[in-house]
């Protein structure tokens, strides 16, 4: 199967967890398992729709990371009070009325089964916080987020922003083995906290791609852009559905040790049925409705 034009790429690395089940209900679907697996799968398709939203001409190509975002999201409302606070756990697709105690100890758990090596996948993500040494935060705070998020948090003088930045910098190379390098370039002194992960992920395909069957395809960047690159192909069975209501290929390329690549391929000029229609009662139905063919 050759994907010559991909239009939308959207991967929500939400990894369901062993114990998570999709089943079949008279309504439809249901997920049943980890509420954090669950609210961070709600969470990315309401960020995928939100920024789609945000633009009145052709959406741009999107790369991003959900569980990032959501990890971000969830060491800030750690700090937060009141209002904010629900208002963070709300974006979060999280329920308010949950005892401080308890979301700490899912969050720890639900980031400790992702970080664990199954097999030959690898998934490698990691959180800083780099703090203003003449605005430091709660000592309760700072130790919460280096043990329920495995943050690291670390003082800089943000008086010296070029300084702060070459610090930041290194910290990150040297943690991602040189694959992100400068990635903080636009500090001032009036900077009072940083936030910055990142994230890895590693796995076998099934079925590998042969290095020598590359072809060059055409990419499209936006409405009038398009550039050629090396595209991935191979001819072979894979798990697919045809939505014809809102025309488009629903494919599933797996890996290794149960996890696989679910890929959304509209048909051109149609991406906006599938911005709009989206969720993630949709997206069980499609796993429900796909076949190998």
């Amino acid at each position: 199967m050759q994907l010559p034009l991909l239009l939308l790429f959207f991967i929500s690395l939400t990894i369901g967890l062993k114990d998570d089940k999709l089943k079949k209900d008279d309504c439809g679907c249901q997920w049943e398992g980890a509420h954090l697996s669950k609210a961070n799968m709600n969470f990315a398709v309401s960020l995928f729709k939100f920024l789609f939203s945000k633009t009145t001409q052709s959406p741009p190509n999107l790369f991003l990371s959900p569980l990032s975002i959501y990890t971000s999201l969830a060491m800030l409302g750690l700090g937060a009070r009141s209002l904010t606070r629900q208002q963070i756990l709300s974006a979060m697709c999280i329920n308010t009325a949950q005892g401080d105690k308890t979301l700490k100890d899912d969050f720890k758990n639900f980031l400790k089964k992702l970080r664990t090596k199954e097999g030959n996948v690898e998934l490698k993500f990691s959180n800083w916080l780099f703090l203003e040494e003449s605005n430091q935060p709660e000592t309760q705070y700072q130790q919460d987020v280096a043990s329920y998020y495995n943050a690291s948090v670390q003082s800089v003088s943000f008086a010296e922003p070029q300084k702060a930045g070459r610090k930041i910098n290194e910290q990150v190379s040297g943690r991602t083995d040189g694959k992100i390098e400068d990635l903080v370039d636009n500090l001032d002194d009036q900077t009072v906290m940083v936030m910055l992960d990142y994230v890895t992920f590693n796995a076998n395909w099934e079925s590998p791609f042969v290095l020598q069957e590359n072809e060059h395809g055409h990419f499209k960047v936006n409405q009038t852009k398009m550039v050629q690159v090396q595209m991935m192909h191979r001819v072979g069975q894979y798990k697919t559905y045809k939505d014809h209501l809102r025309h488009c290929i629903i494919i599933e390329v797996p890996y290794t040790d149960q996890l696989a690549l679910l890929l959304i391929v509209p048909k051109y000029g149609h991406i906006d049925e599938v911005q709009h229609g989206i969720s993630v009662q949709l997206i069980h139905w499609y796993l429900i409705k796909m076949r190998t063919r």
